[in-house]
């Protein structure tokens, strides 16, 4: 051993690792990244599109699907109606792929999600792109119905057809070639994606609004679409009802309550980067979600939604649909205000015009027609009964149900026309003009809302109920129900 000598090689350290050396990793990071974003793709197309949908159904007051039925049909066919819009359409003739769009959407949904988990969550990649591939076939066959008319769910539907197989093909093709699984891998930091979709969800007001009203106002929802269709004065007033802002919360509540769920479920599937600057690039370090804290959240959410507000927002509107029945829109003016027949249920109701000129008939918020007139009914001021009294009213007439009796101006600015409306639908029910078409004076007498002389509302002892016309050729006393004299 002695003439053995051992040399010591002196310490050499390995070089630093560059980021350049990563640039491998970093690049298939990348491709995951962008693989996951096409695999989802076809969810956020469904997504938007049925919000879209689900705010023109649940709050009619904005009456999108009535004014533009063309931009609604161009995709309603790649909508499930069963999810956004209760299986309701939003008009005639509105285009359905039926149960095909369902399992289109759902299996869209899922995929977006096992796309980004990696781990097992790979072997759920293939099946599901089949299956949404095949789904999205009714979608374009429903379209190519009318292709120009429904290009956009055409286009949504070949691109769910395309995407799902393309996925699938390269998942299945992953899992027999050497390598990583093209889904094997998790996409980190899917907190900023979800509070992302969180902050649209909320600032977009009519999403929760919409979600508040499909749990707890679905009545009031459908008498808003009613007041709607009918061509209402009264058409944002169920909107303007304090079931508003409560349903809106509602839906809030409900919203950060899946955002907090998407935290923690499953929990094991997230991982947080951590770390700063090159040293997050060259030697990240991973942490888990945080479960108890969004479980937390979601439970209080949910409590407070359904338990606290849902109800208070149902007792609420329902309080609101309660009045569009029991009252009429009101008049603001006071020469031409609202007529209602009294004791009628719905109320019953003729509101003039713009200017006083015409009027239309309501049951509740609920326009039942309009008066096929052009007549001033806010013209009465100045004219005198037959006997000399004077009308300081600027509209004049009485309620005979079930007619109302108005004194109007035809073309002029001094009544010349007496004419009976009925309260059901504003049909004329009769009219009466002097020979000459000269004005007149004029005399309400019997009326159920009593005298008042300043309307021309006047009874004479021993009058029945009658309607009194002064003409040049002498005073015509009518039936006030049938116009015939007597």
């Amino acid at each position: 051993m002695s003439g053995v000598r051992v040399v010591a090689e002196p310490f050499s350290p390995p070089p630093l690792r560059r980021a350049d050396d990563f640039r491998g990793a970093l690049a298939l990071a990348g491709a995951r990244q962008r693989r996951s974003r096409v695999a989802g793709a076809p969810a956020v197309a469904m997504l938007v599109l049925g919000w879209a949908a689900a705010v023109a159904y649940w709050i009619p007051e904005l009456p999108f699907a009535m004014i533009v039925p063309g931009l609604f049909e161009q995709f309603l066919a790649a909508v499930p109606s069963p999810v956004f819009t209760g299986g309701a359409a939003l008009f005639d003739g509105a285009p359905d792929a039926g149960v095909g769009s369902v399992v289109a959407f759902a299996s869209a949904v899922a995929l977006g999600f096992v796309a980004r988990q990696g781990g097992r969550a790979r072997y759920a990649v293939a099946p599901l792109g089949v299956v949404l591939a095949a789904a999205a076939v009714p979608i374009v066959t429903v379209s190519l119905q009318a292709p120009l008319d429904r290009a956009v769910s055409l286009f949504v539907g070949a691109s769910c057809v395309v995407v799902g197989a393309l996925v699938a093909l390269n998942a299945a093709r992953g899992r027999n070639r050497p390598g990583v699984h093209p889904y094997s891998r998790r996409t980190f930091e899917l907190r900023a994606w979800r509070r992302r979709w969180l902050i649209a969800y909320l600032v977009v007001v009519p999403l929760p609004l919409a979600v508040g009203r499909a749990i707890a106002c679905g009545e009031l929802r459908d008498r808003a679409a009613e007041i709607a269709r009918s061509e209402s004065v009264a058409l944002f007033m169920t909107l303007l009802s304090p079931a508003t802002p409560l349903a809106y919360l509602l839906g809030a509540a409900l919203g950060v309550a899946a955002w907090a769920a998407l935290r923690c479920v499953p929990p094991l599937s997230e991982l947080t980067v951590t770390g700063t600057g090159l040293a997050r690039r060259l030697a990240p370090s991973m942490k888990r979600p945080a479960v108890v804290a969004p479980a937390i959240v979601v439970v209080a959410m949910l409590v407070a939604g359904l338990a606290a507000v849902a109800p208070m927002a149902r007792d609420t509107a329902d309080e609101t649909v309660a009045t569009t029945y029991a009252s009429v829109p009101a008049d603001g003016r006071d020469t031409c205000a609202t007529v209602v027949l009294a004791g009628s249920s719905p109320q019953l109701g003729l509101r003039p015009g713009a200017g006083c000129v015409g009027l239309a008939s309501y049951a509740g918020y609920v326009q039942t027609g309009v008066a096929q007139t052009n007549d001033d009914y806010g013209s009465a001021s100045g004219s005198t009964t037959p006997e000399g009294e004077a009308i300081g009213s600027g509209m004049a007439g009485a309620v005979y149900e079930p007619v109302f009796v108005v004194a109007g101006a035809d073309g002029g600015s001094v009544v010349n026309v007496m004419t009976a409306f009925s309260f059901d639908d504003a049909s004329i029910v009769w009219r009466f003009a002097c020979p000459g078409g000269e004005p007149f004076t004029f005399r309400f007498a019997g009326s159920a809302a009593g005298d008042r002389p300043a309307t021309g509302r006047l009874t004479l002892e021993g009058e029945p109920e009658a309607v009194f016309v002064g003409c040049a050729n002498g005073v015509y006393r009518l039936d006030p129900r049938t116009g015939g004299g007597f």
